[in-house]
């Protein structure tokens, strides 16, 4: 008796649900043709992006994370002064260019190790 609604409920809760998952993926790909619009604009007026620029920009957040790490670590905010200063020196070296390596990994082992240094410092 309750046969045929049961299954018009189902198929239409299934068609509604396809719908939303259509218009989500409608949204998804505008949203992404609007970001290649947006960067193909940007190149256009400005020129594609130069090395130096996605360098310092890497530098930037990585220096960043590590002063970040450092005062969540420490518990308190700003970072010690002699642990910014040497995270200040080494993301110097690194946006120059004079050290190629990694930033994250750089700056990230010399967060631990200037905040090693910090505290045995401090204890002493």
């Amino acid at each position: 008796m309750f046969a045929p609604l049961v299954a018009f409920a189902t198929s239409s809760a299934t068609r509604s649900s396809e719908g939303r998952s259509g218009a989500r993926q409608l949204r998804t790909c505008a949203l992404r043709a609007d970001q290649a619009r947006a960067h193909a604009l940007v190149d256009a007026l400005l020129g594609p992006p130069d090395q130096a620029a996605e360098r310092a920009v890497a530098v930037l957040n990585a220096h960043a994370a590590a002063l970040a790490w450092a005062c969540d670590t420490n518990g308190a905010y700003p970072a010690p002064a002699s642990v910014a200063a040497q995270l200040d020196s080494a993301a110097e070296r690194l946006r120059t260019g004079a050290d190629e390596r990694d930033p994250v990994a750089v700056l990230g082992q010399m967060a631990v190790d200037a905040l090693a240094a910090h505290r045995s410092t401090a204890a002493a």
